[in-house]
């Protein structure tokens, strides 16, 4: 009985952490999937905003663990175990503390709920707030409207080439993303003064980030010279073929992206004898293409 106690006491407490959420939609953001970073003075930077409903996610959480409370009511009052007097009281106390699933949809068609992001650079040592020239970058893309549901999550890519970061004055900042009633919390970034050198640009980390980001921008030129400074530093890259595969989907080079991706499918399984799971993005990439024409 002290163990049934403890739980409806549990389940109050949870009740009364979602009744004080005062909003439905909660913005988080990552500077280069990270919530602090430290980039050179021109090294661009992506920005991930995504949209979620954290209201709806809690009260879906509670209802089910309600749910699987009631299931051991059922057992223990089965099994003698519980008497009905304890069995109704619970069982009323969890049906009545059952929660609403309050959707919210942000955007409309011909609005994109990507459009109305706004964006505020504040300089952490003065306090001011700077310009901050981002662009919506159309890899991977994201639907107009956001439904947000209990399981609804959106995500969209925004980003600042080299020449836009050249502009800010090199600092600590906090970055922020903010709807019209929402607010995200700030990631963090040091920029640094010095421009970043050719070793560094050169490596093949630096180079799959750079192709990565003009993907992303949706620029398969620049996104194709990088992927083969890559390659042609380590024709083995897994990741740098996967990438080569992507910007010539983007170009509509169906049959060369199958052999990039193919390629790097062959390279994974003879760098990792042990594993039996590739990954399935590569997996999906090649069936898709298997059924374009």
């Amino acid at each position: 009985m002290k163990q049934i106690i403890y739980k409806l006491c549990l389940f109050v407490v949870i009740m009364l952490s979602i009744n004080a959420a005062s909003q439905p939609i909660t913005i988080t953001i990552k500077a280069n999937y990270s919530n602090t970073v430290t980039i050179y003075h021109d090294e661009p930077l992506l920005l991930t905003v995504s949209l979620t409903n954290k209201v709806a996610q809690e009260n879906s959480r509670w209802n089910r663990a309600a749910d699987r409370r009631l299931n051991e009511l059922e057992e223990l009052l089965k099994e003698n175990k519980i008497t009905r007097e304890a069995y109704d009281k619970e069982r009323n106390t969890l049906l009545g503390g059952k929660r609403s699933l309050e959707f919210a949809t942000v955007g409309k068609m011909g609005k994109p709920w990507s459009s109305m992001i706004k964006w505020k650079l504040i300089n952490t040592n003065s306090g001011t707030e700077e310009m901050l020239n981002v662009k919506k970058m159309v890899n991977p893309s994201s639907e107009d409207v956001a439904v947000l549901n209990d399981k609804g999550y959106y995500t969209a890519y925004f980003g600042l080439d080299a020449d836009e970061m050249k502009k800010i004055a090199a600092g600590s900042y906090e970055i922020i993303a903010e709807t019209e009633n929402e607010k995200s919390k700030p990631v963090v970034m040091t920029l640094k003064n010095e421009t970043m050198p050719a070793a560094i640009a050169g490596n093949e980390e630096m180079l799959l980030k750079n192709g990565q980001y003009y993907w992303h921008a949706g620029d398969a030129e620049r996104g194709m010279s990088y992927a083969d400074k890559l390659l042609q530093k380590n024709p083995a890259s897994v990741n740098g073929l996967s990438l080569k595969g992507d910007l010539q989907v983007m170009s509509n080079s169906y049959l060369q992206a199958l052999d990039s991706y193919n390629m790097a499918l062959k390279e994974f399984y003879k760098q990792n004898p042990g594993l039996t799971e590739p990954p399935e993005y590569l997996l999906g990439m090649i069936e898709w293409l298997k059924g374009q024409k």
